[in-house]
C-alpha cells in the first residue's frame, strides 16, 4: 500500500496550520498596564505544548506500569521526546513574549528573566527567511520575533520608526 495518502494528509495539516498561523498574527496586539504593546507567540503553542507533555506523560505511565522489558526503552525514548518538546513549546510561548515600550524592547527569557534591548544600542536587524523571523541584535544580546507572533508588524513599524530606516532597507518583507 502506497504511503501517498499519508503524505498528502501530511502536507493538507501543514497548510491548514500555517494558514491558521498566519491569521492568528494579524490579530490586533494586546498591552500591557502601562498601555504598551505585546508582542505574543499564538495561544496555540502552549495547547501544542500541553498536549505533547500529556502524551509524553502517558507514554512514560505506560512505559512504567507495562513493564515489558522489549518495548520500554523505545517507550521511554518516546516519552522523554514528546515530553521534551512540548516543555520547549511551552517556553517558548511562555518567553516568547516582547514588549515594546519607548525605552526599547523588553525580552523575557524562557526562564523568565527580563532583558532590554534599547533603542539606540541596536546594531543588527535581518530578516531570516528560513525561520520567518525578524532577528534584532545589540551586539551582546538578540531578539527573535517570527513573522506568525501576534503584534510582529508592530515591531517592525517600531523598529522602522526609531531606527529612521524603512522596511526595505532594514531588508524585512512584507507578512
Amino acid at each position: 500500500m502506497s504511503n501517498f495518502p499519508v503524505y498528502g494528509l501530511i502536507a493538507i495539516g501543514v497548510f491548514v496550520l500555517t494558514q491558521y498561523l498566519a491569521k492568528a498574527s494579524k490579530h490586533a496586539p494586546g498591552q500591557d498596564a502601562e498601555g504598551h504593546i505585546l508582542v505574543l507567540m499564538p495561544g496555540f503553542f502552549r495547547l501544542l505544548g500541553l498536549f505533547s507533555c500529556a502524551i509524553g506523560l502517558g507514554l512514560l505511565l505506560w512505559a512504567l506500569f507495562e513493564h515489558n522489558p522489549d518495548d520500554m526503552g523505545l517507550q521511554l525514548l518516546l516519552a522523554a521526546m514528546f515530553g521534551g518538546m512540548g516543555l520547549y513549546l511551552l517556553l517558548s510561548w511562555y518567553g516568547g513574549r516582547l514588549t515594546l515600550t519607548p525605552e526599547g524592547i523588553w525580552r523575557q527569557s524562557m526562564l523568565g528573566q527580563p532583558h532590554l534591548l534599547r533603542w539606540e544600542a541596536i546594531q543588527t536587524v535581518r530578516f531570516s527567511a528560513f525561520s520567518m523571523a525578524v532577528q534584532v541584535s545589540d551586539g551582546k544580546r538578540q531578539v527573535k520575533c517570527y513573522t506568525y507572533s501576534v503584534g510582529a508588524n508592530q515591531l517592525v513599524e517600531e523598529l522602522t520608526r526609531h531606527l529612521g530606516r524603512s522596511r526595505a532597507e532594514l531588508g524585512i518583507p512584507n507578512f
